[in-house]
């Protein structure tokens, strides 16, 4: 709810926004009970103070913010978890999005915390307080120690925030650029509390009852990071009694041991300076901050033009940032007072304009520097908003990437290299949503995409071989991801990103690890692989390769459809609900074996010649030879479940640039389904019938007629919450190939022939085929078979021996009982 003495209901100009949260573990209640005496005593009080409160600020207090972990607690329980977290086993202050990695509670956003972050992300909170009990100790920012710990912003809507987690056992630093604002106020409460007499243990006594939050113990996932990082919130955690749930005729006492302290706190919004920013025709100016000399985080300007930054007594230099570009200074002088210095700041739109369609190189606001870099061609972005097509709406999908670097990665090359990949990739920094019309689309964010570096002192080396897709149960790369979290994105209350990034430093082989989690809406495996190589291409200083960058999709219309060849679209036909998909992937998973096979460069050459016509490729005839060893060894007299046809996986890029142009950024992939093979035991039979279908695809009039179809196809599943169904098909394998790519090469960060490519997840029947990897035998690296491949895909556990026998036996017999 919210108070104040005029308004209540509506914001009103200049006047700040503060708050308080009680509760949200539901088992330390003495905070939710102080909250609701406060809101009685501003309705009731007529004490000056309360009055001065009540006629400069709005304030908003949420008592209870886990009501049903308050439902599950015990009176009289003093020092148990009973009810702390929610009904779903979820501790809240564990929940939120945070920029140090994966969160302890982070697979699932609890409602609770979804709907804290939608209230941050509609009212410019100034000051807040979040209630705990179990101790008597306040805390501030940070909650984490960070070795490294800066931003790159790329014209304010593009953050990316660094930290570098260390060992338990190695000393960190846990302050923030407003550490001296955090221990006046925290200092300031402690003091105006009247001290309780229970006799409660606290590591603090000694510094006044306030400490760093790492320095106390070190969590992710906290709200008072939260809402510091992505708003600029002041905001305390406040343990205020030692016993969590103490028996009633306590309370009265815990309200006359903080009335005052909670008072005067709130009115510490009310120090610092506020004011307006505008133009000539006093309009406010979109996408612009304040920054306090270099401290960051910079305080966001309302749509109104506000803008409020506590601070102490002292001079300082007040910076407007437009895009990340400094259009205004001056010096500011704050003394003393119970009212903040005032401003109006008229900025001519002449000198904000330029810049108003111009990507910055980047700017890391922790030093306060320009990133220099040489000059190359920019994209310029009108809009905040990207439409997706219905072909972008691979609900539930990420795309997970990892490459091994032998040796360092540096980290202030790393940060230039992003920056500039950032100018011209706007749009991987956004969100998903979904609008009232039912139209999904990327929106602009001003808040960050998390980049975490990570030192592991435990491992030895890499731990893996050699091949590319690792087993889904065995062999786990998400210790090298900071994974995106698909289920959150289009919650239009959430804040999930689009891409995560990952840097690890195996310290004792001194190897470092690039993860990429890439969310599918934003884009295919190509697209993904394209921002992948301008990354590493920037960080050796060299140009990004053509074609730069276009988000643009083709938005497909009704009279463009095509019903006839719904048919043929079988995983987009036979949806499935999200719970019975997953259920079937994890009973294929279960009921299937991977199969990883390496072919040489020669042995794939051998097999397209035994495939016979001039315009069969190797994916074809390996494809091909694949099929034939299934049917021929594994289903000769199966008439179930032999091998017909493929459903191959045709990226449509340059077919027609109406379509879909070189350089898009999105999904240009889709399934075509082959005839039935005329020979299913004939290779050069069903290397041809690939072929035809392969070059069907790039027909551009079947094209446009096959996308809209899709398109529409895929729109209708989403509307119905439905997964499109990837699993194993009878009769047809899907063929998914990476072959013309080399991933590792094309992301070596300058380490040629030395990177190692890894990626996750194989299906049922679902051929994926890459390059191999180079191979290093103790510290030697094996000269490189360039144009080699492996395949990977699942196959029943009882025939796996079988299949493998015989493409031992094939390979050994360099192929020379193989059916043409």
């Amino acid at each position: 709810m919210a108070l104040s003495a005029s308004s209540p209901n509506a914001h009103v100009l200049l006047r700040p926004e503060v708050k308080y949260i009680a509760n949200m573990h539901g088992n330390e209640v003495v905070g939710k009970e102080m909250l609701l005496y406060l809101i009685e005593y501003l309705l009731t009080s007529n004490d000056t103070l309360v009055n001065q409160l009540m006629n400069q600020s709005r304030i908003w207090i949420m008592p209870c913010m886990n009501p049903d972990g308050l439902e599950i607690s015990q009176y009289g329980d003093c020092t148990s978890t009973n009810g702390r977290y929610t009904v779903n086993n979820i501790d809240l202050n564990r929940n939120f999005p945070d920029y140090y990695g994966a969160t302890l509670d982070s697979s699932i956003q609890a409602q609770e915390t979804s709907a804290v972050i939608a209230w941050l992300a509609n009212i410019s909170f100034v000051l807040s307080a979040n209630y705990h009990g179990g101790s008597f100790t306040m805390n501030t920012p940070f909650d984490r120690y960070c070795k490294i710990f800066f931003l790159i912003n790329i014209y304010n809507n593009y953050i990316v925030f660094f930290c570098s987690p260390l060992p338990q056992d190695v000393q960190g630093v846990s302050i923030s650029d407003d550490d001296d604002i955090f221990q006046t106020l925290a200092h300031a409460y402690v003091n105006r509390t009247v001290q309780t007499n229970e006799n409660c243990l606290s590591d603090y006594q000694n510094d006044g009852f306030v400490t760093r939050g790492a320095d106390w113990y070190e969590i992710t996932g906290g709200m008072q990071d939260y809402g510091y990082l992505n708003y600029g919130i002041i905001e305390l955690t406040m343990e205020i009694s030692c016993c969590k749930y103490p028996v009633n005729n306590t309370l009265p006492a815990y309200w006359n041991y903080n009335r005052d302290a909670m008072i005067q706190y709130l009115l510490q919004a009310q120090r610092g300076v506020k004011g307006l920013i505008l133009n000539e025709y006093n309009q406010s100016i979109p996408s612009t901050e304040v920054m306090i000399d270099n401290r960051w985080p910079t305080v966001k300007v309302t749509s109104l033009g506000e803008f409020w930054r506590i601070l102490l007594p002292g001079k300082y230099t007040l910076k407007v940032l437009y895009r990340s570009n400094e259009i205004y200074n001056r010096t500011i002088i704050i003394q003393y007072s119970s009212s903040p210095l005032n401003l109006t700041i008229i900025i001519p739109s002449s000198i904000y304009l330029p810049y108003k369609n111009v990507s910055t190189q980047g700017q890391s606001l922790f030093s306060g520097n320009i990133v220099h870099s040489s000059s190359f061609s920019l994209i310029v972005f009108f809009d905040r908003r990207l439409e997706l097509a219905g072909l972008d709406l691979w609900r539930m999908a990420r795309i997970d990437n990892v490459f091994v670097y032998p040796s360092e990665i540096n980290i202030d090359r790393f940060k230039e290299a992003l920056s500039r990949a950032l100018s011209l990739w706007p749009f991987i920094t956004g969100r998903s949503r979904l609008d009232t019309n039912e139209q999904y689309f990327i929106e602009m964010s001003d808040n960050p995409i998390p980049v975490v570096l990570f030192n592991d002192y435990d491992s030895v080396k890499w731990p893996f071989d050699s091949n590319v897709i690792r087993d889904f149960y065995t062999n786990s790369l998400s210790t090298y991801l900071d994974e995106v979290r698909v289920t959150n994105l289009f919650d239009n209350t959430n804040d999930e990103p689009l891409v995560r990034l990952k840097l690890t430093h195996i310290i004792q082989s001194n190897e470092w690890i690039l993860g990429i989690s890439w969310a599918h809406e934003l884009g295919d495996a190509a697209s993904c692989l394209n921002f992948s190589n301008t990354l590493s291409r920037l960080y050796q200083h060299m140009e990004p390769l053509e074609p730069l960058p276009i988000f643009e999709r083709r938005l497909w219309k009704n009279n463009e459809i095509d019903s006839s060849l719904l048919s043929t679209m079988k995983h987009f036909r036979d949806t499935k609900p999200l719970e019975e998909m997953w259920k079937k992937f994890m009973i294929d998973q279960e009921a299937y074996d991977q199969v990883n096979l390496s072919f040489s460069g020669e042995q794939l050459v051998k097999l397209r010649t035994l495939a016979g016509e001039d315009n069969i490729t190797i994916q074809d005839a390996l494809t091909a030879y694949i099929i034939l060893t299934l049917n021929k060894y594994c289903y000769y007299n199966d008439d179930t479940r032999r091998i017909l046809r493929t459903n191959t996986s045709v990226n449509f890029r340059g077919v027609s640039d109406s379509i879909a142009s070189p350089g898009q950024i999105g999904n240009a992939v889709f399934m075509m389904l082959s005839d039935d093979f005329k020979d299913p035991y004939s290779l050069s039979s069903i290397a041809k019938t690939i072929r035809q279908s392969i070059i069907k695809s790039r027909d551009s009039k079947f094209l446009e007629r096959w996308s809209a179809t899709a398109d529409d196809a895929m729109r209708q599943m989403i509307h119905n919450n439905r997964l499109a169904d990837l699993g194993f098909v009878p009769n047809d394998i899907i063929v998914n190939s990476n072959f013309r790519y080399d991933w590792a090469d094309l992301v070596d960060f300058g380490y040629k022939d030395k990177c190692r490519f890894y990626t996750g997840w194989s299906g049922a029947f679902y051929l994926r085929v890459f390059r191999l990897n180079p191979i290093c035998k103790g510290k030697t690296w094996l000269s490189r078979d360039r144009n080699c491949a492996e395949v990977i895909f699942r196959i029943e556990k009882d025939l796996k021996a079988k299949f493998l026998n015989m493409i031992k036996r094939d390979i050994g017999e360099n192929f020379k009982n193989i059916n043409k």
